[in-house]
C-alpha cells in the first residue's frame, strides 16, 4: 500500500517515489491543492474508496493516507 502510495505522490510531483518515505510530509513534496485533489481521486480508484474532503484535508505525511486507508480497509473487511 505505501509503496502505491508513494508512487502516486511521485507522479504527481515529479520525484522519484524511491525518495518518498513514510514520514515525508506532503508540505514538503510541494503539493499543491489540486494536486491534493488529483491524487485523493487516483487512491480512490485504486483502492476502491471513498475519501472525503475532511480526511483528504487532514493528510499532513505519507503515514496519514497509509493509516487512513489501512482503516478503511479494515472496516470494509469487518462489514464482508
Amino acid at each position: 500500500m505505501e509503496e502505491e502510495i508513494c508512487r502516486i505522490l511521485g507522479a504527481i510531483v515529479g520525484k522519484d517515489p524511491e525518495r518518498i518515505e513514510r514520514n515525508t510530509s506532503l508540505a514538503e513534496l510541494g503539493l499543491d491543492s489540486v494536486q491534493r485533489l488529483e491524487m485523493v481521486m487516483e487512491l480512490e480508484e485504486l483502492f476502491d474508496v471513498v475519501i472525503s474532503d475532511e480526511e483528504g484535508e487532514d493528510f499532513v505525511t505519507v503515514a496519514d493516507i497509509v493509516a487512513c486507508l489501512a482503516e478503511k480497509e479494515n472496516n470494509r473487511q469487518e462489514v464482508e
